[in-house]
């Protein structure tokens, strides 16, 4: 980081330090989700029946569009006969019904039994809880749910996947292992999108509600009111010469309005699984050189390029005059930069989180010791960010590399 050497940034050690402890405190099996996986409360649901009317959303009977009527592709959700493709995958009529009643109503299901049912034609209603998670680890989208019919570019995709499943169909033994790679890949990336909801004050959701005032919080900031020091911060025990150099506060001031941005950072980590059975001196190696890439992640959607303005909250806000105090301009011509960029391109909550873990899991960070088990965690992350963002309602084949090439301006700003 750009800065002199008294006002450099320095990640928190105690906060770093404390992550590891847990490392060494617990026998448990690390590579396990810390989450339970299951969904709320069951919504008592009276229709079991299956549901064969035809709906708008989907490519009808593509399958013979394509000139392949001979031809039975299996439902990839229950490998009953499927009629095209449905909300991106290869589905039967009653799992098409069952996925977009379970996303219009807003159904939360609860799996009565061990979490990890098998669902096959003949006993798909038994559990609506893993038909439901299935559905999801084997592609159908939500998204496509709420959008409704396809497009033409879309329509094109679905004939030409069924061209190709069609051209060497699955065996019984292709099939189970493709189930079982698709359901921990959905896992990870579940327990990853979890973690992220519970410890990230800046999800979409949060975000959005405070983008809504941005109105008010300018008005505020026009008519003079200082919203650069935090409320919690108690700058009075400062020593006076760090209170009275202009650039010395301002750095002050900034490490200090992060801090629990950092806690958060650490303890969305701790929850990543795997992360917990590196060596405790390889996790806050991690921690160390990855938080501030995390943290510039987070907030790009609160990072207002045109303005020079940062809202980190309702009551704090590091606007252009603050900034400039701090003496770096590189530095947050870089991070601006940085911001517009992953806004552009518009990531959910999901492939977020998961940019994030890769972020963490980097094998080459200086002073790693087991760098080949990071990497092989990181790669884990990666598979599961491509399958996120292959399952998107518009189509992008070169997203996922967008979001890779952030990396490196990532890597330079934060050094």
């Amino acid at each position: 980081m750009e800065t002199a050497q008294e006002t450099s940034f320095v990640f928190p050690l105690n906060v770093v330090e404390n992550s590891g402890d847990h490392a060494h405190s617990t026998k448990a099996d690390h590579n396990l989700s810390p989450f339970k996986l299951e969904g709320a409360e069951e919504s008592h649901v009276t229709h079991c029946q299956e549901d064969d009317m035809t709906g708008m959303e989907g490519v009808e009977n593509t399958a013979k569009q394509a000139g392949e009527n001979d031809l039975c592709l299996p439902c990839k959700v229950c490998g009953d006969k499927s009629s095209g493709f449905h909300y991106g995958v290869m589905a039967c009529e009653g799992c098409k019904g069952f996925f977009r009643r379970s996303i219009q109503k807003k159904i939360d299901y609860k799996c009565h039994f061990s979490g990890n049912c098998a669902i096959e034609r003949i006993n798909r209603n038994r559990c609506q809880h893993c038909r439901f998670k299935k559905c999801l680890a084997v592609g159908m989208s939500k998204e496509s749910v709420r959008i409704g019919r396809y497009s033409k570019r879309v329509k094109q995709s679905n004939m030409d996947e069924i061209k190709r499943l069609s051209s060497k169909p699955e065996t019984a033994a292709e099939r189970e292992a493709r189930e079982r790679h698709e359901m921990e890949i959905y896992t990870l990336s579940q327990a990853v999108l979890q973690a992220h909801n519970l410890t990230c004050e800046y999800t979409k959701e949060k975000v959005d509600a405070l983008l809504q005032q941005q109105d008010s919080i300018m008005m505020r900031l026009n008519a003079g009111e200082d919203l650069n020091i935090p409320p919690t911060v108690d700058y009075s025990k400062w020593k006076p010469e760090e209170r009275s150099n202009s650039k010395v506060f301002a750095w002050k001031i900034f490490c200090e309005a992060i801090m629990p941005c950092t806690q958060h950072v650490v303890e969305f980590a701790k929850c990543l699984p795997g992360f917990l059975t590196l060596q405790q001196e390889d996790q806050m190696t991690l921690l160390k050189q990855g938080f501030f890439e995390v943290w510039m992640i987070y907030l790009s959607p609160v990072m207002l390029s045109e303005e020079r303005l940062i809202l980190l909250g309702r009551d704090n806000v590091f606007a252009r005059d603050f900034l400039a105090r701090m003496e770096t301009p590189d530095l947050w011509r870089h991070i601006f930069e940085f911001a517009t960029g992953i806004h552009q391109l518009r990531l959910s909550d999901t492939e977020v989180a998961l940019f994030a873990a890769i972020t963490i899991m980097s094998g080459d960070r200086g002073g790693i010791k087991e760098s080949k088990q990071v990497e092989d965690l990181q790669e884990k992350f990666l598979e599961c960010l491509r399958r996120e963002i292959s399952r998107r309602e518009v189509k992008d084949n070169h997203l996922f590399a967008k979001v890779l090439m952030k990396m490196p301006l990532l890597c330079s700003t934060s050094t």
